[in-house]
């Protein structure tokens, strides 16, 4: 990579990093929530709408494990401490 290309990928990166510094404190604020969270939070639910769409089945049915009916294993020593 010659030394312009690799400024010029150093100019964007602290574009960006200074454009998430500017929306972590302006979501921070007023939201509490960080740039990062909120990319996050806009993709699971971006997710939950194709999962209805599709309608792809919960993860319960498939791992075998439903609700109440789940077997529950405690810890082989319970509360005696061991």
């Amino acid at each position: 990579m010659s030394a312009e290309a690799l400024q010029a990928c150093m100019d964007r990166h602290l574009k960006h990093a200074a454009m998430v510094y500017r929306l972590d404190d302006e979501l921070g604020t007023h939201h509490g929530l960080s740039w990062a969270d909120f990319v996050l939070l806009t993709v699971l639910d971006a997710a939950a709408g194709l999962r209805s769409a599709f309608n792809v089945p919960q993860i319960g049915p498939t791992t075998g494990s439903v609700g109440d009916r789940a077997p529950r294993r405690g810890h082989p020593g319970g509360k005696k401490g061991v």
